[in-house]
C-alpha cells in the first residue's frame, strides 16, 4: 500500500508581507519606548 503524503501549502505572498508587517509593528512598539528614555536621560545628562 503507498501512502498519499502531500506536503503542506505554502502561504501566500500576501500571507508572508502580512506577517513581516505585523512583525515590524510589534518591533517599532518595542522600540519607540527605549528610544523616549534614551533621549530623556540623554537630556538629562546636558548641562
Amino acid at each position: 500500500m503507498v501512502a498519499d503524503v502531500q506536503d503542506p501549502p505554502e502561504p501566500s505572498t500576501l500571507a508572508l508581507v502580512s506577517g513581516i508587517l505585523v512583525d515590524l509593528e510589534h518591533l517599532v512598539e518595542q522600540q519607540l519606548p527605549l528610544t523616549r528614555r534614551e533621549i530623556e536621560e540623554s537630556s538629562d545628562r546636558v548641562p
